[in-house]
């Protein structure tokens, strides 16, 4: 009797395990995609038309990258779930390459030299899609379509 209720006990446990870490994965998920979406609109508010004609143009590059850097610092800081961390370990590489590449993009402008990274960045951010998708995110790491 006491192996039978041993026995279910471990069942219990190992349920309530496997929907602890399957439910700390998806946790992760919301709050990584958060901070992804609110990033993404603080740099969409910063890209805007401004409202003066001459826009100071370095002034915008560097709260821009300044933005990017933060979304990947608070990306890391979260606690990471167990499950899938290779594919998550992937996906928050890729973001590292992407804010180290759009600093560069950034500085470049509109010179060749800035198209080469432009086309070097839609390669690392096809890849990130790829591995975001892969892990279950819905908006960060993903290549949205544009409405």
């Amino acid at each position: 009797m006491y192996l039978i209720a041993i026995n279910v006990l471990g069942l219990v446990a190992m349920s309530l395990l496997g929907c602890s870490s399957t439910s700390s994965k998806d946790a992760y998920i919301d709050k990584a995609d958060a901070i992804c979406i609110e990033s993404t609109e603080k740099q969409m508010d910063l890209l805007k038309e401004p409202e003066s004609a001459e826009p100071d143009e370095e002034f915008e590059t560097e709260d821009l990258q300044r933005l990017i850097d933060l979304e990947v610092k608070d990306l890391r800081a979260l606690k990471r779930p167990g499950e899938d961390r290779t594919t998550l370990d992937q996906v928050l590489k890729l973001k590292d390459e992407t804010a180290k590449l759009s600093g560069k993009i950034l500085e470049a402008g509109d010179t060749e030299a800035g198209l080469q990274l432009s086309r070097k960045g839609v390669n690392i951010a096809e890849k990130m899609d790829k591995a975001a998708k892969k892990y279950g995110f819905e908006f960060c790491g993903r290549i949205l379509e544009q409405s």
